[in-house]
Parts: structure tokens; C-alpha cells; sequence
């Protein structure tokens, strides 16, 4: 399968400057994580650290970025290493994770888009608009 795979598309490793900026980007995405994580306790806690439900889809899709990010810079010395232990039938179980890991990335995306642009033009589903009256029953 594999073989087939890299027969069709064509086999790229990242350049020494593309992985540290990914690298950058994982730390940079660590430190926000941390800092959320540290106000937590404080008080008054600051307003954009809070998981409400008007955020929360906005940090989880956060969080996915970070694992991302990680099994990209971690890709290739796992793949090595899984070789080494000649495993190398593993390295597929690396693709369908990093392909995983892709795709919920590219939905939780998508999601927050359209969350976000209904939002924008019909409010929030959830909610009542502000002077509509409810209906008894």
C-alpha cells in the first residue's frame, strides 16, 4: 500500500528552515497553552483564557493545531526509528495518524468558519434574540 502511495505522490521531506519554523510554531502554540493553563488560577481570571461556549470551539481547535504540530516535527525520527526496530510496516499506522490528524484539523477549521459566518449573519442558534417573546405551551 505504501508503495503504491509514494508511486503517486510524489516523496517530500520538509527543508531544515520549513521544520523549524515549524518547530516555532509548536513552541509559540506551547506557550500559549501554558499561559492559558496558568491563569486559570488567577484572579479575576483574564476574559480570553476562559473555555466558555462561545470560545471553546476556537481552543479545541487550538489544541488539534498543537497535536499537529507535533506529529509533524516528530514524523520523520519516528518513522526512522520504527525502521530501526524494523518495524517498518508501522510507518503506515504514522500515515493514517498524521492523515487523521490532518483531516480533523481541516474540520475543526471549516467548522469554526461557518460557526463563525452564522454567527455573523443569523446570530447564535442556541440563543433567543434579545426582545423576542417565548412561546408558552
Amino acid at each position: 500500500m505504501a508503495d503504491l502511495l509514494y508511486g503517486y505522490l510524489p516523496h517530500y521531506e520538509l527543508s531544515l528552515l520549513q521544520r523549524m519554523c515549524l518547530i516555532w510554531a509548536f513552541i509559540a502554540c506551547g506557550l500559549v497553552i501554558a499561559l492559558q493553563i496558568a491563569q486559570s488560577w488567577a484572579e479575576p481570571r483574564p476574559r480570553w483564557t476562559l473555555l466558555d461556549e462561545r470560545n471553546k470551539h476556537y481552543w479545541y481547535t487550538f489544541y488539534v493545531l498543537e497535536a499537529f504540530l507535533t506529529m509533524q516535527i516528530t514524523y520523520r525520527p519516528l518513522a526512522w526509528n520504527l525502521e530501526e526496530l524494523g518495524l517498518g510496516g508501522s510507518v503506515g499506522l504514522l500515515d493514517a495518524v498524521w492523515i487523521a490528524l490532518l483531516g480533523l484539523e481541516a474540520a475543526m477549521v471549516a467548522g469554526v468558519v461557518v460557526l463563525q459566518v452564522s454567527r455573523a449573519f443569523g446570530g447564535s442558534p442556541t440563543k433567543p434574540k434579545a426582545g423576542a417573546k417565548q412561546k408558552e405551551l
